[in-house]
């Protein structure tokens, strides 16, 4: 079990190492929508993990750095429900309504604590994801209920 366990590691910093070498030139190139999409894509069958993902993002496009601070929240979200969730589903809505992008996450995994100093121990995540919003000027919230991990991130326009 213990090697599994190694295995599925080893692979999940693999799956991050890649998608963060390569999908720069595809978030320059072609935007977040189809970044994101093209990330799921190769996630989901050697994951076992089914993606619902719902955008009206279209062509819109943010300035390269934002793109590419959005796109590594996403991947960080992914890489925690493949590390620590144990889920099966993921869902993900990116939603530009009004003067605000609103990035809901949530999967069916057993949850997990979002208190401050929590994930200080299990590693870096988290607070990567709290640092890029801050440089994004925006808003994020983490809940856990009933086993499924919710994660609402807002970045006003």
């Amino acid at each position: 079990m213990a090697k599994c366990d190694q295995l599925l590691s080893d692979g999940i910093d693999k799956i991050r190492t890649v998608a963060n070498n390569i999908m720069p030139n595809l978030i320059e190139s072609y935007g977040l929508e189809t970044s994101i999409k093209a990330f799921i894509q190769k996630i989901e069958g050697p994951a076992n993990l089914s993606f619902r993902f719902d955008s009206n993002l279209g062509l819109y496009r943010f300035d390269k750095e934002s793109e590419l601070h959005l796109y590594r929240i996403v991947a960080e979200l992914v890489n925690n429900t493949l590390k620590h969730s144990q889920a099966t589903e993921v869902l993900l809505r990116i939603l530009l309504k009004e003067q605000e992008l609103i990035i809901e996450y949530s999967d069916n995994g057993k949850g997990y604590s979002f208190a401050e100093g929590d994930y200080i121990s299990d590693g870096s995540g988290i607070q990567n994801i709290r640092n890029r919003i801050n440089l994004l000027h925006g808003t994020i919230e983490f809940n856990s209920e009933g086993g499924r991990t919710l994660v609402r991130i807002n970045k006003p326009l």
